[in-house]
């Protein structure tokens, strides 16, 4: 019975363990080399709309294909390893406000 209880916690604990870690932008990095047209290519533009529909100080022009936006903050993030130990969330979102912040200098 001990047996089970010392494995049961060892499970438990490497499931509570995997659960807090976090995706981190390089990941977001490496799924930016997903070929046109897979899962990952669709998955990483569609989570780069969706952070900049939720950013009111991020403007992108409403004629600027997703696919577009989505290279240039996987261009940036390439250029930004710096970037790589953020969060996924969190580096899309510098990323896309150093692309296209309405209060960007020029």
């Amino acid at each position: 019975m001990r047996n089970v209880i010392v494995v049961f916690a060892i499970v438990l604990f490497s499931i509570t363990a995997s659960a807090q870690q976090q995706n981190t932008t390089a990941d977001f990095h490496r799924a930016c080399n997903a070929p046109d047209g897979s899962f990952l290519d669709g998955f990483t533009t569609g989570y780069v709309s969706g952070i900049y529909a939720v950013l009111p100080d991020v403007n992108v022009s409403a004629t600027t294909p997703r696919g577009d936006v989505r290279d240039a903050v996987c261009q940036y993030v390439n250029l930004h390893p710096e970037l790589w130990d953020e969060s996924y969330s969190w580096g899309v979102t510098k990323a896309l406000r150093a692309l296209y912040s309405v209060t960007r200098k020029p």
